[in-house]
């Protein structure tokens, strides 16, 4: 069992820097949120998640595949750029909420019919 763990660990690096990559920004966004005293919320964390993602995985691809630098350098600046996006993220939780709200009516709209 911890030999397979290992060999799965070892063959799957590159994603599992990344996603760890991604928690790290969203955990700098997290506190950045607290400070601010925002109110943490499910839409705050998927669309958090989400644009952590989005900007980690476009940094990613920019930095590692067209400048080849090296990884853990490219990890970090993928960390920094994903724990920046503020401007998008407020857009994207506002959209997150009404799709929620609009999924919330639909069902009780269906419920009371």
């Amino acid at each position: 069992m911890k030999h397979q763990l290992l060999n799965f660990i070892k063959s799957n690096s590159e994603i599992i820097a990344f996603i760890l990559v991604v928690l790290a920004g969203i955990g700098v966004k997290m506190w950045k949120a607290i400070q601010e005293k925002t109110k943490l919320t499910l839409h705050w964390f998927i669309a958090e998640g989400f644009m952590s993602a989005f900007v980690a995985f476009t940094a990613y691809m920019f930095f590692d595949r067209l400048l080849n630098l090296d990884k853990v350098l490219v990890y970090i600046i993928c960390a920094w750029l994903g724990s920046a996006s503020t401007v998008f993220h407020k857009k994207l939780e506002e959209l997150i909420g009404k799709l929620f709200d609009a999924i919330g009516n639909f069902f009780t709209n269906k419920i009371e019919n």
